[in-house]
């Protein structure tokens, strides 16, 4: 095969793979301009010295038959036919990257978890890039609904969740009830001078499924993956102090919260 049209890299692989399964914890949020930038970054970074390949040549004349002209990896976001919001820009990428690649006789990237021989999900699982639409259905359900009776909509409650679970030390996990997302909760490491905690930012359950234990089950996995060592913030109520309590956690009678108005939920 002609040395122009090489495979990518092993570490390019393993970076594709990670990133199309947890875009926002790769690059900070799932855009296709970040990726570019990382991709120019990683690429300057060998200086003078033989570059692998990060990306098999061709790729982008391969993509102008699918957009016409395409110049850069955020422009096939910007072309990608899935609506006005580019949150699927990622995927579409992947997908033809794939395809470009065994064209090329070589192996396609895994896909996501959930996406791989039509899984049908049960119990509690890691969250991934693919469930953000999920996510966001389930958390405007739950969060518009009494006692909150906010007013998101799909697409603020989609920028709500994928904007949580963005960044560095980010992470959640998800409960299934034959495909359908029964509640969820997002949490995040945080790093002090004599070791590690983790901060419970979000936990809900369905409205149709509160009382069997869903919420209880979340945090334990929380616990279970960081050792225990879990706090959160949250409103002072008898139901949720006494919910939390029951969960094995106790007030800090040393804490307060801080705020500029009274609009905070």
């Amino acid at each position: 095969m002609d040395s122009k049209l090489r495979d990518i890299c092993p570490e390019a692989r393993a970076f594709y793979e990670g990133c199309w399964e947890r875009p926002g914890a790769y690059l900070g949020k799932a855009e296709l301009s970040r990726l570019e930038v990382f991709l120019q970054g990683w690429s300057f970074a060998f200086g003078g010295r033989e570059v692998p390949v990060l990306m098999p040549d061709g790729f982008n004349e391969f993509a102008a038959e699918h957009y016409g002209e395409v110049r850069s990896l955020s422009a096939i976001g910007y072309a990608a036919a899935f609506g006005r919001r580019g949150d699927r820009s990622i995927d579409e990428f992947f997908r033809l990257l794939n395809e470009y690649l065994v064209k090329l006789g070589y192996e396609p990237i895994p896909e996501p978890r959930k996406s791989r021989c039509g899984e049908v999900k049960n119990g509690i699982c890691p969250i991934y890039y693919p469930d953000l639409k999920a996510l966001a259905l389930s958390y405007m359900k739950t969060f518009n609904a009494p006692p909150w009776n906010d007013c998101w909509t799909e697409e603020t409650a989609f920028y709500r969740v994928e904007s949580l679970l963005c960044g560095y030390g980010r992470f959640g996990y998800a409960a299934w009830q034959e495909g359908s997302l029964t509640g969820a909760v997002i949490s995040e490491r945080e790093f002090y001078y004599d070791g590690v905690v983790c901060r419970i930012i979000e936990l809900w359950t369905d409205p149709a499924y509160r009382g069997r234990g869903i919420g209880r089950r979340l945090i334990e996995e929380v616990k279970r993956a960081e050792g225990g060592n879990v706090y959160l913030i949250t409103k002072k109520t008898p139901e949720t102090v006494g919910f939390y309590e029951k969960c094995g956690f106790s007030a800090d009678g040393g804490m307060c919260v801080m705020q500029t108005d009274n609009k905070s939920r």
